[in-house]
């Protein structure tokens, strides 16, 4: 009994594994197209998440100018008594577009001198002629020129030192000012001793407070010589054409006007902004009033 009891059928070994495949030969099994497959797939996950990155770019963007939108009209307005909530969204987006547009510019002009002095440097050294050197100077500085006058012939600029350069010059050293203290205090640990972190925290704070400069003088001086048609603060010159019994309400505001058959037309005035429910001009005494969009039945642009 005991030799039968010890003499039973052996039970499978558990211990040794399944065979591995290979991915060479699991390739081999999904079949030929199975690389060129996952190489879509690939693609595909890639060209998505860059579509995503891009969705996120253009929201913060739109937010960050919505912002300073806000901001420089509201300053810009401010001087004039005037509230400025009646106004759409899509012109506090513009303003802030005009806000970070100098900024924007001044650095792919930068970028773009670096890299043309970085070609003349290996023109020089492969021992180029200085006719060519020459050739690609003027036609860099004549294309900028043309650049340049298109743009400000078409949106109406106007050009002074201290609101198209000087100004512009604030933003960008403000904006360097803040990235290099952002990425300085991004490599710091929290080993880093306090005295290596405050010069950088220092960097960073002197360039939010002098962006901040610039966004107060952007609104105060850069803003006023930008079209209002173009999302800017300028006024524009116009007349006015009113019913006969808004007479007496115009001149009590001091605004020039007189009546010619049976039509109220106002002398030349600046207009500072339209809403849905006012026109904001300036008098003649450089106030800003307000008339009811019910009294106004015409508008004649100068400019």
């Amino acid at each position: 009994m005991d030799q039968d009891a010890q003499t039973g059928t052996p039970e499978p070994n558990t211990s040794v594994g399944e065979p591995e495949v290979s991915p060479i030969a699991a390739a081999d099994s999904e079949g030929p197209g199975a690389e060129s497959k996952r190489t879509e797939k690939s693609r595909i996950v890639t060209l998505k998440d860059g579509l995503d990155l891009f969705g996120k770019l253009m929201f913060g963007f739109a937010g960050l100018c919505y912002v300073l939108g806000v901001v420089v009209v509201t300053i810009h307005l401010r001087q004039y008594g005037v509230n400025s909530l009646d106004l759409p969204q899509l012109h506090y987006v513009t303003a802030g577009v005009w806000v970070v547009l100098p900024i924007a510019f001044i650095t792919i002009f930068s970028i773009f001198g670096i890299f043309l002095a970085a070609g003349q440097t290996e023109n020089m050294q492969r021992g180029s002629s200085w006719t060519d050197r020459i050739g690609l100077a003027v036609g860099t500085i004549l294309a900028l020129i043309f650049i340049i006058t298109f743009f400000w012939g078409n949106t109406g600029l106007e050009f002074s030192w201290k609101s198209v350069v000087l100004i512009p010059l604030l933003g960008i050293l403000a904006t360097l000012l803040i990235f290099a203290g952002a990425i300085s205090l991004r490599s710091l640990t929290r080993a880093t001793p306090v005295r290596e972190f405050l010069p950088f925290l220092g960097v960073m704070i002197l360039g939010v407070f002098l962006f901040a400069a610039y966004v107060l003088l952007f609104a105060q001086y850069t803003y006023q010589s930008i079209p209002w048609a173009t999302g800017g603060g300028r006024a524009s010159v116009v007349r006015l054409f009113m019913t006969p019994d808004s007479m007496p309400y115009v001149q009590g505001l001091n605004v020039t006007a007189s009546q010619k058959n049976g039509i109220v037309e106002t002398n030349s005035i600046k207009l500072l902004l339209t809403t849905e429910k006012q026109f904001v001009v300036i008098n003649a005494d450089g106030k800003a009033v307000s008339l009811p969009t019910d009294m106004v039945k015409g508008i004649t642009y100068e400019k």
